[in-house]
């Protein structure tokens, strides 16, 4: 409606500070002539860090939000180079087994690009950059399984054990919210590898799956020489 006042006003850290600075100059005017300077100093001072606290948190939000949309250009820019269909698909969370990524890494991507599988996330959420994280051969692809997290524990091998950590997957077992897991399993050179991705939340069912589908399309694509 058009009288209608908008919602919001004072933010909460502009807010506490007003009011802590309120604080101090109430006892003013209740005791005009005996107030204490002391406590006037440190509420004012109380006061402004409250509100420069607020004024960043604010600056901070404004530059994530202009970072999320130049992420999606750089973003673009980045598929673009690999044609013009190339279509990215979520890896959801890396957790083991590729030789080249080192640590767990969230929000990874996965494409098909010629005979390759390109994982890659954004980096830096305030000036993003597109960090490819590593390739898998699509040629080299033996197996891929997404499962649900009973059947994947079920299945994990002595050495995936070894790479997860046994306190980890106890401490999975704890856990209330659905998860699912794809497994790609690859050779390279002589080595076999295991490579796993997990998917939380509601879609994990339908986004594990989505990943699954882009590593047998793609296989099975260059193996028909497209």
């Amino acid at each position: 409606m058009a009288n209608e006042k908008k919602a919001g006003g004072i933010k909460p850290g502009i807010g506490c500070g007003v009011l802590i600075i309120a604080i101090g100059i109430i006892p003013i005017a209740a005791y005009v002539g005996g107030f204490s300077i002391g406590w006037l100093i440190a509420c004012l001072i109380a006061g402004l860090i409250f509100i420069k606290n607020g004024t960043e948190k604010k600056k901070l939000s404004k530059k994530l939000a202009e970072g999320s949309k130049i992420a999606i250009g750089v973003e673009k820019n980045y598929l673009e180079q690999f044609g013009p269909s190339t279509v990215a698909v979520s890896a959801g969370r890396y957790v083991t087994g590729h030789p080249k990524i080192e640590a767990p890494m969230s929000n990874v991507k996965a494409i098909v690009a010629g005979k390759d599988a390109i994982l890659y996330c954004i980096m830096n959420p305030i000036t993003p950059v597109v960090q490819e994280l590593g390739r898998i051969p699509l040629p080299d692809v033996s197996d891929v399984r997404a499962e649900d997290r009973s059947s994947f524990e079920s299945s994990v091998s002595a050495a995936r054990v070894l790479a997860l950590g046994v306190l980890a997957l106890a401490a999975q077992k704890k856990e209330k919210h659905e998860s699912y897991y794809v497994t790609v399993s690859w050779r390279d050179g002589n080595f076999t590898h295991e490579t796993v991705f997990e998917f939380e939340g509601p879609q994990s069912p339908q986004n594990s799956n989505a990943l699954r589908n882009l590593f047998i399309q793609g296989a099975n694509a260059v193996q028909q020489g497209h």
